[in-house]
């Protein structure tokens, strides 16, 4: 065997190439092409460059045609040798060089025998055709990788097998090419590895599904299923995450709401929903009282109690004027003298032209009457006396009442107003001094006053009949303002005695049309369109346990739940925040989401693989829009489904594998499993 200058070749120096009929070691001629990776050289702090260094040169590379030939066989070595043989020249003369083939030409340096992309498409292509069989029969065999234990036997055995038999003949290719011997560890090898990569479909599903479970468990499937069926009577659509409530859906709604590729999408299904809930609350309202303005409603109840009030009266006067009446046929004259003595002694302590004075001559004059007489010639004639007569005391007692109500009395000192006062406390102690009949009317006519003293003191006679004629249109949020249970069920007795119960119907519907206009009235911030209007009215309704029971109590059963309902529903469809808020949260998902979007083609799988081998090639473009691509068609494919009217149903697309999500990860995987293989030859 003739002398190689091994070092010579390691160095790059020109030397004579060995005769082409001579012996040749390949594994010391491999061995010597290999390029030095370590090795710092001493003095420098640099790396020195070993080997040779071949030039691409397309004139000097290989045709397209005899490049696809030396690519088939899987040992560079066979390779080399076609190469060498299409060339003439000794397989001594070539080297491999970071993978690449290079040979040495006449001149001495080296040449890539792989030059151009053409060249290399066509170098490389035997790999894809290796690659093609056990894809197929990944992608074939797929749906049997979710459909248990069997199934995944069987499709990773048929898998593992074709990759197998792909290797053997195209090994058995390179030997009829190249001299290549059969290597039957590669050939197990492809078999093993496919059919290992096979597995990634059904590892894939337990691991989508086990972390889907987790949030999945949380749900209460009643719940959700009653939820539907109010939703569907109410003709409210609902997302899927609002119906579940599951915290993992409603973040990926609240992020795909700000989203630009979904936004338009969930924004229209927004406005679109909105109206819908503005006719389910109207409908609602009109269940209640087809009255629509408030001050109408207002009218009606002030009316209504107006002539409640007029009831208590009409009630005790009814009650009691029969014992009145018995007890003035049977009276005797009252001792009215105590009466004018007390008058006559407050005078005493007033200034004649002070206010008291002028009430005490008032009441005095109460009791002065004309009485016949005769004078001294026997003639009939009148003179001043004492009123002393029951009945006309009894109406006496009422002028006190109504002379103590006047502005100008109650402005007077407590102390002044206490002395008149008791002028009529002891007018009445005569009264009944030698009447019990009186005595007993009077008790009867005092418990009969009850319920129109509570009237009068109630939010009835205090606030709601004091309310001015044109501003009745807010009469009913007198009543909810702040309201209590006790205070809402005695307002309601009374109008509905008063007036029915259209009329407290009446109220009622104006005072949640009220709060239905300040829910729907824009902020002073607010930009765009107003969603969830109903969640803002049913909230003000029932926000509170305070506020909850009062409507309880102005509703009646029916009424009530028909708004929790309604409630319920508009509650869960403002669960979900839209528009404006949690900017750091929105854009920590968003950022989630375009970093690690789910695959959603073929192509854009194999792009994002192809440009994740060397990132700092030119494919990573490729991947980067394969990444964009899929975030932005992903978020648009959550939107169409969430939204749905048969969302619930695409749930299960959310945490089950399909066959085609199946078939795309067996083909990856595929794709992966052959690089790597590739790489390993390599």
């Amino acid at each position: 065997m003739a002398e190689f200058d091994y070092a010579g070749q390691l160095m790059n120096r020109p030397q004579k190439p060995p005769e082409a009929n001579e012996d040749f070691d390949y594994a010391s001629a491999f061995i010597s092409g290999q390029k030095a990776t370590s090795g710092q050289q001493a003095g420098t702090g640099q790396f020195p460059e070993l080997g040779p260094r071949p030039i691409s040169d397309p004139s000097r590379a290989a045709s397209i045609g005899t490049a696809f030939v030396g690519g088939i066989p899987t040992d560079k070595q066979a390779a080399i040798k076609y190469f060498a043989q299409k060339r003439g020249i000794p397989v001594t003369r070539y080297t491999i060089v970071d993978g690449d083939i290079a040979y040495q030409a006449d001149d001495g340096k080296y040449y890539k025998e792989v030059v151009g992309p053409a060249s290399t498409a066509a170098y490389y292509a035997p790999d894809v055709a290796e690659m093609i069989p056990d894809i197929l029969a990944g992608v074939v065999s797929a749906p049997l990788m979710t459909a248990g234990p069997l199934g995944i036997a069987t499709g990773s055995t048929v898998t593992g097998g074709t990759a197998a038999l792909s290797n053997l003949a195209r090994q058995s290719l390179g030997g009829l090419i190249g001299g290549q011997e059969i290597n039957p560890y590669e050939v197990a090898a492809s078999g093993v590895l496919s059919g290992v990569a096979e597995l990634a479909p059904a590892v894939r599903k337990g691991f989508v599904e086990r972390r889907t479970a987790r949030d999945i468990a949380q749900m209460n499937v009643p719940l959700v299923n009653s939820l539907r069926a109010k939703a569907g009577r109410l003709d409210i659509p609902l997302t899927v995450p609002e119906l579940t409530q599951l915290a993992s859906l409603m973040s990926v709604q609240k992020v795909i709401t700000n989203v630009p590729d979904s936004q338009v999408k969930m924004q229209k299904f927004y406005k679109e929903r909105e109206k819908k809930v503005q006719s389910a609350v109207n409908d609602y309202l009109d269940t209640i009282s087809k009255v629509q303005e408030s001050s109408e409603a207002g009218l009606i109840g002030s009316e209504a109690l107006q002539a409640r009030r007029q009831q208590l009266i009409d009630e005790r006067k009814a009650a009691t004027e029969p014992l009145y009446t018995s007890a003035f046929a049977a009276s005797v004259p009252v001792d009215t003298a105590p009466v004018i003595n007390q008058i006559d002694n407050l005078l005493k302590t007033y200034s004649p032209n002070s206010k008291p004075a002028a009430y005490l001559k008032r009441i005095k004059s109460l009791f002065e009457r004309e009485v016949p007489a005769l004078d001294e010639a026997g003639n009939e004639i009148t003179k001043k006396g004492i009123e002393n007569r029951l009945p006309i005391l009894q109406n006496n007692k009422f002028e006190l009442d109504s002379m103590f109500k006047e502005e100008t009395f109650t402005s007077m000192d407590n102390k002044i107003q206490s002395d008149l006062t008791g002028i009529k406390n002891t007018l009445l102690q005569q009264m009944g001094k030698d009447n019990p009949d009186y005595l007993a009317a009077n008790a009867e006519f005092e418990r009969l006053s009850g319920p129109l003293n509570e009237f009068d003191k109630s939010i009835t006679g205090s606030s709601l009949l004091r309310i001015p004629k044109d501003n009745l249109k807010n009469f009913s949020g007198r009543i909810f303002e702040n309201p209590s249970a006790a205070t809402v069920k005695y307002a309601k007795e009374q109008i509905i005695k008063g007036g029915g119960q259209e009329a407290w119907d009446a109220v009622v519907r104006a005072y949640l049309d009220d709060v239905w206009i300040k829910a729907r009235r824009p902020s002073k911030t607010q930009q765009g369109d107003k969603f969830d209007t109903g969640n803002t009215w049913q909230n003000i309704l029932l926000g509170d346990e305070k506020t909850k029971k009062a409507m309880r109590v102005a509703l009646g059963v029916d009424q009530y739940k028909a708004l929790t309902d309604l409630a319920e529903v508009l509650q869960a469809a403002g669960s979900v925040r839209k528009l404006g808020s949690d900017t750091a949260f929105n854009q920590l998902v968003t950022e989630e989401l375009m970093r690690n979007p789910p695959v959603t083609s073929i192509t854009t799988g194999v792009a994002r693989v192809i440009g994740g081998i060397k990132l700092d090639q030119p494919a990573k473009v490729l991947s980067d829009w394969a990444i964009r691509r899929d975030a932005s068609a992903n978020a648009e494919q959550i939107a169409n489904i969430i939204t749905s009217p048969d969302g619930m149903a695409r749930l299960k697309e959310l945490r089950q594998m399909s066959p085609t999500s199946a078939r795309y990860w067996a083909g990856l995987s595929q794709l992966l499993a052959d690089y790597g293989m590739f790489e390993t030859r390599d």
